[in-house]
């Protein structure tokens, strides 16, 4: 049992997962039980094999890498955005200086370098996006995610009932339905896009928010920035003093981070100079995948159940022994702590939010800075405001992918200036 897991709290997962974790098939997770590499038990039916997921974290950590895996890194030349080890800045700006003193409309335009001509939703777009929603992006009542879900008959159990993905993977979907409506409109194409796409791009993107956040369900007209209306899907509640400040400053600290996974989907995709809706569901369907935008939701179960059992060091030991890892904790980049996270944190502190939960936030922040070498990061921060400001689990991702489309759009922009497609990868052929 690896080190901090408590004795008699051992979590049970299928064989299913537990192939799926060490990223292999169910006959070599087989394999390794005969070879006595792991244990495996029945089921209370007596049938099914079940595995211990502390174990499995274990002999996953200690897999042996193929040749050349790992962090492969690829260098572009960008004015967007730059990161050092301890800060980041959007077009030279520090993030310390924007973070609760500039809105996200405002970095959104610092971004594009243009400030778009209106902000305010078109009205007919918004009626057929959610008329478009209501017929045909459908999700089962039990697991309906937070950009499909009734404010109304929001479940208590939500959490149990997120899927990890669902909002980036219905946000693609929209925002490919938006194009379409938008290629019906204008009768002539643009042929040279290199050139004339380049100087509409900033107002095609700001229609992009406008309308994805004003047709998401309980939003009403008189809610006019970004931030107002995420809140409003989000919450069943008038925000506190604080709270909405602390949506506007995650949306401008997850607005770009240079070339994160999704965002290189996004500048491929512009390379080919598909148009940018295609561009943006790329991004989009990148960031459903569980490691990217919707991490956060791992970081909001574990505080979550630190403010429930009243029991911080559990709830650490509880997602050690699940994952072998905590999620929110560590970063390929900053040597340190996150700086989003940090000013997001700072933030959360001045707001006036449920004391209680900040301070389980506080209390497991300082439980895994106890244990691991790991800072935090902003999917953490994420975590802990989705808690405080009593907001459902996928509420991190909303947010990442709502912050993320204003980065792409620069990228997009001066992806556009380069030869199209650049990008040609080699592989390294090691069959037979």
């Amino acid at each position: 049992m690896p080190p901090g897991v408590a004795k008699n709290e051992t979590i049970w997962i299928s064989a299913d997962e537990a192939a799926h974790r060490l990223g292999v098939s169910k006959p070599t997770l087989y394999a390794y039980v005969s070879r006595g590499k792991i244990r495996r038990t029945l089921a209370d039916d007596g049938r099914r094999s079940r595995f211990n997921a502390a174990e499995v974290a274990v002999l996953g950590r200690g897999k042996p890498k193929p040749p050349g895996a790992g962090m492969t890194e690829l260098r572009l030349a960008s004015a967007v955005t730059r990161i050092d080890e301890t800060t980041l800045f959007y077009r030279g700006v520090p993030i310390g200086s924007l973070v609760g003193k500039k809105s996200f409309e405002h970095v959104a335009a610092l971004l594009w370098q243009h400030e778009p001509s209106t902000w305010v939703a078109n009205q007919e777009l918004v009626s057929q996006l959610v008329w478009f929603r209501t017929v045909s992006i459908q999700a089962p009542q039990q697991h309906r995610g937070s950009t499909s879900r009734s404010r109304a008959s929001r479940p208590s159990d939500e959490p149990l009932g997120h899927q990890p993905g669902q909002a980036a993977s219905q946000m693609a979907q929209l925002v490919l339905q938006l194009g379409y409506l938008r290629a019906q409109r204008n009768a002539r194409r643009i042929e040279n896009q290199e050139t004339v796409l380049a100087e509409v791009v900033p107002q095609q993107t700001s229609e992009i928010l406008g309308v994805l956040s004003a047709s998401l369900p309980g939003v009403r007209k008189t809610d006019r920035t970004v931030a107002a209306r995420l809140w409003r899907h989000l919450s069943q509640r008038a925000p506190r003093q604080g709270e909405l400040e602390l949506i506007d400053a995650a949306l401008v600290c997850l607005a770009d981070h240079e070339l994160a996974t999704a965002t290189l989907a996004v500048r491929l995709a512009a390379s080919t100079r598909a148009d940018l809706y295609a561009a943006m569901a790329s991004g989009l369907a990148v960031l459903t995948g569980p490691l990217h935008g919707s991490a956060s939701a791992g970081c909001y179960r574990m505080l979550a159940s630190a403010a429930a059992s009243g029991r911080p060091a559990r709830a650490v030991d509880e997602a050690l022994a699940e994952y072998g890892l905590v999620h929110g904790f560590g970063h390929k980049v900053y040597k340190g702590s996150d700086p989003r996270s940090v000013a997001l944190l700072h933030l959360l502190h001045q707001a006036d939010v449920d004391r209680s939960k900040r301070s389980f936030v506080d209390a497991v922040l300082a439980e895994v800075k106890n244990r691991i070498p790991q800072q935090d990061n902003i999917d953490f921060a994420l975590g802990a405001i989705t808690l405080c400001c009593d907001l459902p689990p996928s509420a991190g991702e909303l947010l990442f992918c709502f912050a993320r489309i204003a980065g792409w759009a620069a990228h997009y922009t001066e992806e556009l200036a380069e030869p199209p497609l650049r990008f040609r990868v080699r592989a390294v052929y090691q069959g037979e």
